[in-house]
């Protein structure tokens, strides 16, 4: 399985041995109708459907879009390989987030 992997400690920069940057898929959300994003932010980010694909309005009334964009991202067989990545580099935090990925996070520093 391949997963979007950061480090809390790190901004943009490598965050461990195994991770590649790859093209991957950005479900941008934003918590307006399309209406209001055009009216609030056009004029710093465009209108809402000038840019990604895939518009859609979800359940919760929120507005979201695919994006193409590039992360790290590190490929994992198994669970036993996410535990020896675990013992390797300590805390993790999972999350299915704004990827198409499922999200590692190697929690080694306070991020609140």
């Amino acid at each position: 399985m391949k997963f979007v992997i950061s480090r809390t400690s790190l901004w943009k920069e490598k965050p461990c041995e195994e991770a590649k940057m790859e093209d991957v898929l950005y479900l941008q959300q934003r918590s307006c109708s399309e209406k209001e994003f055009d009216e609030h932010f056009s004029k710093d980010e465009g209108l809402w459907r000038s840019q990604g694909k895939n518009h859609r309005v979800l359940k919760n009334g929120n507005i979201c879009r695919d994006q193409e964009d590039t992360a790290w991202v590190i490929e994992l067989e198994d669970f036993k390989d996410l535990i020896k990545f675990a013992e390797k580099y300590g805390a993790l935090v999972l999350e299915s987030g704004n990827y198409n990925l499922l999200e590692i996070e190697i929690y080694d520093d306070c991020r609140e």
